[in-house]
């Protein structure tokens, strides 16, 4: 490679190699250009010059030697913060200069609590956040590895292991480009050097001086860098969006200290030392492929000429081979080409491209599915192929791709053809880059017709189960009316000899009140009959059901029951609730075949405006709740969104006609409340029916929310932990909103890692225990070991009295119970930090 190559991709040398040739010339020209600012400077009004004098606030990264970092007094100091006080100098402005942690500072100038921030990389994304002076220097990545590592270049990194200063430029593009199969991630960049000589994790991508200075000043002569420069940023001054007046000072003095030499002065100081060590190893090269060739010419000059027409001979050899080679490898290259035109133009799967929101390619078969023509298609903006309620989530989608966030690679969505015809695809997208800038690949596959079969044969099961409702019913309706036509003949001869029949009429009497049974059940699951509503102590109700289910499911099931001593009166069809318990006990049962606890739970409830908004399905005012809860073995998701639906069962055949939870669910929205229910596999599952209370003078209206600020936070921190990130948005704008600082989490994993970078700050853990992965549970017993002392508070749509139970022994401070009110969660929170 050439010197002018080396010091292209350098970047950050070109300024001072040329500076050191002209700064003769431009001493002149600085001298001249002094006295005519002098001039103007006498010509300019007293109030303008005044105004010139501004004061700002800088900051910057306090751990980025050379480029900035705190000396061993603790002041600013290094390259940026040098030029930033000579362009400052230059224009007359007064700068305050404090460094800290590179995630705060970005954020302080993000928020707009700083003027400008010393130093930062040059991006489109950033650009959109902040505004940017001319670039002062350029700065390029390199790969640092251990000596001995077979590693040449970041391309060969790749699968590996890679450590990146936290929210870095570097940390942005590795993570982004998907490059290593684990990312770890280090406040600074001494901090990744230190963890890489110790033999932890296999390379570091660091901006390439800034590693080869605290290398040398950490004495890590086990590290070197490895491959070109890659990445090369610009790096300018940083302003908050907006302050172009700033801009323009920043950008005025920058031109000054370049045109006085100032500048050229300071980047001989902070970096002379490697331009040097870069020239002597170019000097070495020179003199290794320059002069000792010339040597050996002058030593074998009479060979030369002597070999002269074989060397000839033989280099055409080679350039005949070369060129033999070269052919080989372009025939290759179109065979390959053409295997893979060959593969996406006959793919039974739709396969395109999406840059700058639009189409940029197609193959046939997403021509065939769309209904458009290539030439209709190309620049087509994608959402327009969309149905309209998928556009905002997948354009959401679209754009964190591009952005380098970690969104679902698959998705199941609905598309519209030209015609207008809904058609479900399967999708699977992944982050590319076409013609030099990043680009979303998509292939999607055809799932209209796979679902209208599912659905079919999801009817055919409804009609199979309905077959079996009305067998059931016919057969048990047939008996009866053998009852009643048996009797009735009896009646009818005792009538005709004049004999009494009372006891014949009373069997066909009853026999009649057991067909009105059969009915109403039938009217109660499908809801077209009203309750037989009375005033009624539901814990008294509970307990006489109580008794008959411990006689009826098998031993080895443990009955337990927590009643609220004040529990408010309620209007129910004690029938109709007696079914609900049966049925819910059943089931139960059924998930709980090796034995193992059934909870029934009652408690008054308030539920408030704010409360119904989320849940459509219930409505202000004073509430009792049921709670069913047991051990057994749950379900998963998709189980637990249909248990509710007419007809669908998970036992086999003949055990069941999928009616009892549907009857349940019937009887609940009959007496004017409304169902939940929670399950996770392995976790039980949790039945809440919410029973409006009898109004009556003390329970018109629910009890009253707490004064406006009687549960306010105090300024204190609080890491919000669930995996719902619609609950999550929430839970930081109500917290936010009264006063509390808000740090979130989607998983166990995410809120230890957010623990171990930000713990000191941290008052109160709002901790959801049922999520994927490591789950709640066990991230609580992670924080407890690592602060004993910590204030955790769970949170679960489970019972206090169940799965939650080991989760307080285990130390946390608090429960409450999902969903909760505003006003709970608040009085909860103040009774943990408090308390």
């Amino acid at each position: 490679m050439d010197r002018k190559t080396q010091v292209s991709q350098t970047g950050c040398m070109t300024f001072s190699a040329r500076s050191s040739e002209t700064r003769a010339g431009l001493a002149c020209w600085s001298w001249l250009l002094l006295i005519c600012l002098s001039a103007l400077a006498w010509a300019i009004p007293a109030g303008a010059q005044e105004r010139g004098r501004q004061s700002f606030l800088a900051r910057g990264d306090d751990s980025y030697p050379p480029y900035e970092f705190l000396d061993e007094q603790g002041n600013p100091s290094g390259f940026n913060v040098e030029v930033l006080q000579a362009a400052a100098k230059a224009m007359g402005l007064r700068i305050d200069i404090k460094l800290g942690p590179w995630n705060q500072v970005r954020q302080d100038l993000e928020q707009g609590s700083i003027d400008l921030i010393t130093g930062m990389y040059h991006s489109k994304q950033r650009d959109q956040l902040v505004d940017f002076s001319t670039p002062f220097i350029m700065v390029s990545y390199a790969l640092f590895v251990r000596r001995g590592s077979d590693m040449a270049s970041l391309e060969a990194a790749k699968g590996s292991e890679i450590i990146v200063q936290r929210g870095d430029m570097g940390d942005d593009y590795i993570t982004g480009q998907k490059h290593a199969a684990k990312v770890v991630r280090v406040p600074n960049a001494e901090a990744a050097l230190k963890l890489l000589a110790s033999g932890e994790h296999d390379c570091a991508f660091l901006p390439r001086l800034p590693g080869l200075y605290l290398t040398n000043k950490l004495g890590l002569d086990n590290l070197q860098a490895v491959g070109p420069p890659v990445l090369p940023r610009k790096y300018c001054f940083a302003v908050k969006e907006g302050d172009q007046a700033l801009l323009a000072l920043l950008n005025e003095g920058l031109s000054l200290i370049k045109q006085s030499g100032e500048y050229g002065r300071i980047h001989e100081k902070w970096f002379g030392v490697y331009e040097k060590n870069a020239f002597h190893d170019e000097l070495r090269s020179y003199a290794l492929w320059v002069l000792a060739p010339i040597l050996a010419l002058l030593v074998l000059s009479l060979a030369w000429l002597w070999s002269l027409r074989r060397a000839v001979a033989h280099k055409t050899k080679e350039l005949i081979e070369e060129l033999a080679e070269r052919r080989r490898a372009e025939n290759a290259l179109q065979e390959s080409e053409n295997k893979y035109r060959l593969l996406v133009e006959n793919a039974t799967d739709a396969i395109f491209i999406l840059q700058d929101g639009v189409v940029r390619f197609a193959n046939p078969m997403t021509l065939r599915l769309s209904g458009y023509s290539a030439e209709e298609l190309d620049g087509l903006p994608f959402p327009e192929l969309l149905h309209p309620e998928e556009r905002p989530p997948m354009y959401r989608q679209y754009e964190g791709t591009l952005q380098g966030r970690d969104e679902p690679a698959e998705n199941t969505l609905r598309a519209l053809n030209k015609d207008g015809d809904i058609l479900w695809l399967q999708t699977n997208h992944s982050l590319i880059q076409w013609q030099g800038r990043p680009a979303v690949f998509v292939i999607a596959r055809d799932m209209t017709a796979h679902l209208e079969m599912e659905n079919q044969l999801r009817q055919s099961q409804k009609m199979e189960a309905l077959g079996t409702l009305a067998g059931g019913v016919a057969h048990d309706f047939n008996n009866i009316l053998g009852v009643i036509m048996g009797y009735a003949e009896l009646a009818l001869e005792a009538a005709r000899r004049g004999a009494s029949n009372g006891g014949d009429v009373e069997e066909i009497v009853k026999a009649t009140q057991r067909a009105r049974g059969m009915v109403r059940q039938i009217l109660t699951f499908s809801r077209k009959v009203d309750p037989d509503l009375e005033p009624c102590d539901l814990n008294r109700e509970i307990l006489q059901i109580k008794k008959v289910l411990q006689h009826t499911l098998p031993k080895m099931i443990r009955i337990k029951t927590h009643l609220s001593a004040d529990l408010r009166p309620v209007k129910i069809d004690a029938g109709q609730m007696e079914q609900v318990l049966i049925n819910l006990a059943a089931n139960a049962a059924d998930a709980m075949p090796d034995g193992g606890e059934l909870v029934i739970e009652t408690k008054n409830q308030d539920l408030d405006e704010e409360y119904c908004r989320g849940h459509l399905e219930a409505r202000p005012g004073a509430y009792v709740v049921l709670q069913v809860s047991d051990s057994g073995c749950g379900m998963d998701e998709a189980t637990r969104r249909q248990i509710f639906d007419p007809f669908f069962t998970t036992k086999q055949p003949g055990k069941g006609t999928g009616l009892g939870l549907s009857s349940v669910f019937g009887i609940a929205k009959s007496h004017g409340g409304h169902i939940y229910c929670y399950s996770e596999p392995g976790q039980g599952t949790i039945f809440k029916i919410y029973l409006p209370v009898l109004e009556t003078e003390g329970t018109r209206r629910p009890s009253p929310s707490a004064q406006p600020g009687a549960f306010l936070g105090r300024g204190e921190t609080v890491l919000l932990v669930d995996d719902e990130e619609p609950l999550l948005d929430l839970g930081e704008q109500i917290l936010s909103g009264a006063g509390y600082k808000v740090l979130k989490a989607v998983n166990g994993e995410q809120a230890l890692e957010v623990y171990r970078a930000r713990g000191a700050e941290i008052d109160l853990v709002i901790l959801d225990l049922n999520m994927p992965g490591m789950g709640g549970h066990r991230c609580l017993l992670e924080l407890m070991a690592r602060d004993p002392g910590l204030k955790v508070l769970i949170a679960s749509g489970y019972s206090v009295n169940g799965t939650a139970a080991k989760s307080l022994q285990a130390g946390a401070a608090g429960f409450i119970s999902k969903p909760y009110r505003k006003d709970e969660l608040f009085k909860s929170i103040r009774r943990v930090l408090d308390g």
